[in-house]
């Protein structure tokens, strides 16, 4: 699970909670319901999990008895994580979260660019100074 004080984002950069104890407390800012491929998803989803995080251990992913617990990726309620059980042999979708994911920050080329013509303009207009004032 995320780092407590850490916000949760979607796929997209939607904002889904502020804290992971938000995630389990009250209302999700956003639903979760954006695919790896950027679709938009709101049906059931298989958790795993009870509203408050803690794991179904009869319906954990890999059991075979046939019953699982699902959320619905449309829902900013606790019903995203903890809908509903189901007697389902289906293939189901569910949720991944990941580590804390870092991003930096990389100039653009055109600011890169714009940079380096201002550096030429000034050492040029220095130099045509310079020369200037020798004459």
């Amino acid at each position: 699970m995320s780092d407590n004080g850490v916000p949760i984002y979607r796929l997209d950069g939607q904002l889904v909670a502020a804290t992971n104890a938000e995630l389990w407390s009250s209302n999700i800012r956003t639903p979760i319901n954006i695919t790896g491929t950027g679709l938009t998803f709101g049906g059931e989803i298989w958790t795993g999990t009870f509203a408050d995080g803690t794991t179904v251990s009869q319906r954990a992913l890999g059991n075979n008895g046939g019953i699982i617990q699902a959320g619905l990726g449309r829902q900013i309620d606790l019903r995203w994580v903890s809908y509903n059980q189901f007697n389902d042999f289906q293939v189901w979708p569910f949720y991944a979260m990941s580590s804390v994911i870092t991003v930096t920050a990389v100039p653009e080329p055109s600011s890169i660019m714009l940079l380096g013509f201002g550096t030429i303009a000034l050492a040029f207009s220095r130099r045509r100074r310079s020369s200037f004032n020798a004459t």
